[in-house]
């Protein structure tokens, strides 16, 4: 199975599973206008995740994309998606976090980045957000903290476990 472009026409779901399928890529508006709470795409083969794959779900609450692929992320994802509370994309190939990359979604309880490749992490990636229960960052490349990088942002815990850090190095 390459891609999801035959589940287009699917019931009304809450949950819809799809782990383990081979799939390699979402194409845009597969989701959109569904009434799916929680989308499980993990363990996958995902490298390409369109702009608007996850638009316009508004009543997703949980979207695990864990264990693919994927190199970039699009801060474009999830428009119309703003009941979004866990979102775990961790295990995958992401390296950077651009530009207000959660933008579409302000009160998230699991925002899960760990065990990726990020080593850049934008000034305002985190704009827009107001609060995080729990940020994991763990295990990625990030060789500095930047306090600024969450300066507008209410964080109860954030995970920096088995990174970079350099006690000498200053963040950019």
């Amino acid at each position: 199975m390459k891609n999801v472009t035959h589940l287009k026409n699917l019931p009304p779901l809450n949950k819809l599973r799809l782990a383990s399928n081979k799939l390699t890529e979402i194409p845009d508006g597969v989701f959109n206008n569904t009434t799916i709470t929680d989308l499980n795409l993990q363990f996958n083969q995902i490298a390409t995740v369109a702009t608007k794959a996850f638009d316009h779900m508004p009543k997703l609450k949980r979207l695990s994309i864990m264990y693919n692929k994927p190199t970039l992320w699009d801060n474009n994802w999830l428009d119309g998606s703003s009941e979004l509370s866990i979102l775990l994309v961790n295990d995958n190939q992401i390296t950077e976090i651009p530009d207000e990359a959660f933008k579409n979604y302000h009160d998230v309880f699991r925002l899960d980045l760990g065990h990726n490749k990020i080593s850049r992490i934008s000034m305002k990636a985190f704009h827009n957000v107001g609060h995080i229960h729990m940020l994991d960052l763990a295990n990625n490349e990030i060789d500095s903290w930047n306090p600024d990088w969450v300066a507008n942002v209410s964080i109860d815990d954030i995970d920096l476990n088995w990174n970079k850090f350099n006690a000498g190095k200053e963040s950019e």
